[in-house]
């Protein structure tokens, strides 16, 4: 399971995305019920806005297991967000920060992008600047997204 699991990330670092779903797929049919594989697997897919209503349901498995993990809650509710359920994607990414996901650039950045789509462009800044407090390596990015908010504010 987690030598498939391994190559399951090469592939998916390199952009071989069909090469680490299919390794995914095989060490889901070895373990089906590993909760970091279904946890990876989930969010790989949500980046890729591929399969969304399968990877909620294996996301679904990792809450279960671990309703108060906040990167389990961060996956789950970036893939909400990915569906277009933004107020439900919003309560979950809220118990992602309130479970310890205050202090994780990713989890932040999730809520500042979920914050920002729903209007709350201001409560999207100051996410993204506690980002800024956690992760200059980020400092691009992140102060793209808040100019482009703070373009909205005015």
């Amino acid at each position: 399971v987690q030598y498939f699991n391994l190559i399951a990330e090469c592939y998916h670092k390199l952009g071989i995305y069909d090469s680490s779903w299919s390794y995914y797929d095989k060490a889901l049919k070895l373990d089906e019920e590993n909760i970091l594989i279904n946890n990876n697997y989930a969010y790989y897919l949500a980046e890729e806005n591929v399969e969304l209503k399968k990877a909620l349901k294996m996301s679904e498995k990792t809450i279960k297991s671990e309703p108060e993990n906040p990167t389990y809650l961060d996956t789950y509710a970036w893939i909400l967000f990915k569906m277009n359920r933004i107020r439900k994607a919003r309560k979950v990414i809220e118990k992602a920060i309130e479970y310890g996901g205050n202090d994780d650039p990713d989890i932040l950045d999730h809520y500042g992008e979920i914050l920002f789509r729903l209007g709350k462009y201001k409560e999207s800044v100051t996410i993204w600047n506690r980002i800024l407090e956690l992760d200059q390596e980020r400092k691009e990015e992140i102060s793209k997204k808040i100019i482009r908010a703070r373009e909205l504010v005015k």
